[in-house]
């Protein structure tokens, strides 16, 4: 992200009112930072009017940020064995290939994603220039757009398209691959975490657009749909000014922001696969409690057994990294309430701090260029985490204190 400041800092000092933004080494560092981590945020407010270098910086650090930003490096550099463990913690699931086998396969499934994205759109009639950078960024699941007001002014075909494209991006490399090239339809079908995906789906967006008809908002039925689809998938394209929901509607699609859709997706969120284990344990203690003989629980995913064991760790897991997230979100938006002397609704603020942690991009009106510079730092590391996973990232702060802590520890007893 940090390299990925320079074009927007030098094209800034030449650009027009839009472009102009990046010559301030914060915005600059917001928007790159939005980009590779495929959050979407922009403190662009008209990016139609960026000029076109810029326009596609954006779209291609985001296609790179979709794919994983370490699984990209360690393809390019050097597709070792080390190479292999890096892909299997970005995917979060087992890959049953050789690892430069697994990569040429990773690369051609989201080639392919993205050539059949940009096609799709080109082939509706979206404008050549809009289409390229859209399926780039819509399969990315990343949502920087370079029209004005997102996917509101394109017709119906074309919105219809866009919730296509963000479910595919939303669907784990893993599921690609046991398609295509493991042809395990059954297998692929079993899988709960894409089959809870597609209920979310189709379950949320029909309460959203229920509910958006309801409240007599701009837009239709289907917009609403398309933004559910658009939060669930963490892409960030809109079909509707989300900044004028009420705040029960956003908290709806702020839930969805945290949970995003498969892991080994280019999705954010904790992803549905640890919503699943949740729910799972949640019905198996009910099923627990309510038998007279107090049996254990058995516990199923993918529709296998698991042993119990390995059922508790998923679900603390699941339980902590949960957690951990909503703790953030209300940590984050608390504080910019209280260093922020104009600060918007609270509900705006929280709305927009979970759409960075989650990767997803779709604001509430809070984000822009105009912000306070504390909280640009402070999306920007959220936005960090998000795609890092918070764990890893807590990980990798408190290594160093731990071992300082351990040398004290061994010196005092010496």
């Amino acid at each position: 992200a940090a390299i990925g400041t320079i074009p927007f800092v030098v094209i800034g000092y030449g650009g027009g009112a839009q472009a102009g933004r990046y010559a301030d080494l914060q915005n600059a560092f917001f928007e790159s930072m939005s980009a590779f981590t495929s959050t979407g945020l922009s403190m662009a407010s008209r990016p139609s009017e960026l000029p076109a270098p810029l326009q596609l910086w954006r779209s291609l650090g985001q296609w790179v940020g979709g794919l994983g930003m370490t699984v990209f490096v360690y393809v390019v550099a050097r597709p070792g064995d080390d190479a292999f463990g890096v892909m299997r913690a970005e995917l979060s699931a087992p890959v049953e290939a050789e690892p430069p086998d697994a990569f040429r396969r990773l690369l051609v499934i989201y080639g392919a994603l993205s050539a059949f994205a940009v096609a799709l759109f080109a082939g509706l009639g979206m404008p050549p220039w809009e289409a390229l950078n859209h399926g780039l960024t819509g399969i990315a699941t990343a949502g920087m757009t370079v029209t004005d007001d997102s996917f509101q002014s394109y017709p119906t075909e074309l919105k219809i398209a866009g919730m296509l494209v963000m479910t595919l991006g939303g669907i784990s490399m893993v599921s690609y691959h046991l398609l295509l090239f493991r042809r395990r339809w059954r297998e692929l079908l079993r899988r709960t975490e894409l089959r809870l995906l597609v209920g979310l789906l189709a379950l949320g967006g029909c309460i959203t657009a229920l509910a958006h008809l309801r409240i007599a908002a701009g837009g239709s039925a289907l917009d609403a749909a398309f933004t559910w689809t658009s939060a669930l998938t963490t892409c960030g394209f809109s079909a509707v000014d989300v900044a004028a929901y009420p705040a029960p509607l956003l908290l709806l699609l702020g839930g969805a922001m945290v949970v995003g859709a498969e892991s080994g997706s280019t999705s954010g969120g904790i992803k549905a696969r640890r919503l699943a284990w949740l729910l799972e344990g949640i019905v198996g203690r009910v099923a627990w409690e309510s038998t007279q003989e107090g049996r254990q629980p058995v516990y199923r995913f993918d529709g296998e057994r698991v042993e119990d064991a390995e059922a508790t760790r998923q679900m603390q897991s699941a339980a902590v990294t949960t957690t951990l997230w909503l703790t953030l979100i209300a940590g984050a938006a608390v504080t910019a309430q209280l260093v922020s002397q104009n600060a918007a609704p609270f509900d705006d603020v929280l709305f927009d701090c979970a759409s960075a942690l989650g990767g997803v991009g779709l604001s509430a009106g809070w984000v822009s260029s105009g912000m306070p510079d504390a909280s640009k730092v402070g999306l920007a590391l959220l936005m960090w985490m998000g795609r890092l996973e918070i764990l890893a990232v807590l990980v990798l702060l408190l290594t160093p204190l731990r071992r300082r802590i351990a040398r004290r520890l061994t010196r005092s007893e010496e």
